[in-house]
């Protein structure tokens, strides 16, 4: 590895750059086979039989992933899982891992399409914004509030 750091220090600014789009694109094809790969664990229930309480479990003790990666690429891999289109989103880089794990809870064989099409390439608040539109609002209570003692004229 330190090799490999020194020669990139070596690099001029356009090969880093060239290299890291090269890069980008075959991370974002890995993360897209992981997250078949976990579905299709989580679909199978598979973590049970090694003895996990649950995906998370497994994820963060046997892969060694923090719980925000766990939490991230568990949701995204039921999305794709469910909604195999994202992953041609999510590996051309037109969705982004936060973005379809947000809105991989909200996804429908109805709305999957036109849900999708909505988050290409927004931000994770404006996605925020997006899912949003799902989620049921809490209904303000009425607020009864008690008034000071009348006072003397």
């Amino acid at each position: 590895m330190t090799q490999e750091m020194v020669a990139v220090s070596n690099l001029s600014d356009e090969e880093i750059d060239r290299r890291l789009q090269v890069l980008v694109r075959g991370e974002r094809r890995v993360l897209v086979v992981f997250l078949a790969h976990l579905g299709e664990f989580d679909r199978r229930r598979a973590h049970e039989p090694a003895s996990f309480t649950s995906l998370f479990v497994y994820c963060t003790k046997r892969l060694g992933l923090s719980e925000a990666e766990a939490y991230l690429r568990i949701r995204a891999a039921r999305g794709v899982r469910d909604h195999p289109e994202a992953m041609g989103l999510l590996a051309a880089g037109e969705i982004h891992l936060s973005a379809l794990s947000r809105l991989s809870p909200h996804l429908t064989a109805a709305n999957a399409a036109g849900l999708l099409a909505q988050a290409r390439g927004k931000t994770r608040r404006e996605v925020e914004r997006i899912a949003l539109d799902f989620e049921p609002r809490a209904l303000k209570a009425d607020v009864v509030r008690a008034l000071p003692p009348p006072t003397a004229v």
